[in-house]
């Protein structure tokens, strides 16, 4: 679900061009990114989103691609690698924030537990299994539904659905390809 996050060279280059991008005040406060940040939407648990965007060159698949700003963030800081099946999880729950402080490695399920404790909706977790489990998700989108319309129904992150559909075989529409349609 979540890939490793594989940063072999933590070069000098790498940190002067992220952390320009981040707004850090006093030690212990949340360092906000300021550069472009996913889109917030309103789910059926809560408000989702508001995590910076960062691009990296991703060595495994030899090209440019997005990463979360926060998870680049305990990379450098860490010097190490995120290991496979974890997230870096936000102990001050602001999904903006890149304070290595305030991030720490997590499980899924630790980090759906934390937010359910916080009280931030604990179905989350349940949505992801109907979802994966669900024949009927790829038949939508082969009917025209976007990842995006998709990841507002069932809570479930855009790049956990792309993935499920590409493992599923489905031939996934392109910008300016017939078929394709923005949501918004």
């Amino acid at each position: 679900m979540y890939r490793d996050l594989s940063i072999t060279i933590i070069s000098k280059s790498l940190t002067d061009r992220f952390y320009p991008k981040v707004w850090a005040r006093a030690e212990d406060d949340c360092w906000e990114w300021q550069a472009g940040r996913t889109p917030i939407v309103q789910g059926k648990t809560g408000v989702h989103g508001g995590y910076g965007q960062f691009t990296i060159y991703d060595l495994d698949l030899q090209k440019y691609r997005s990463e979360y700003a926060h998870r680049v963030a305990w990379v450098i800081a860490n010097n190490a690698n995120i290991p496979a099946r974890m997230l870096v999880m936000h102990s001050c729950d602001n999904p903006p924030c890149c304070n290595p402080k305030h991030l720490v490695l997590a499980t899924f399920s630790r980090n759906s537990q934390d937010r359910e404790n916080k009280g931030r909706g604990g179905r989350h977790l349940e949505s992801q299994e109907r979802f994966l489990q669900n024949p009927e998700i790829a038949e939508m989108y082969k009917q025209g539904w976007t990842i995006n319309e998709l990841e507002s129904e069932f809570l479930i992150p855009r790049k956990t659905i792309h993935t499920w559909l590409k493992k599923q075989g489905v031939p996934l529409r392109k910008r300016g390809t017939p078929g394709f349609r923005s949501s918004g």
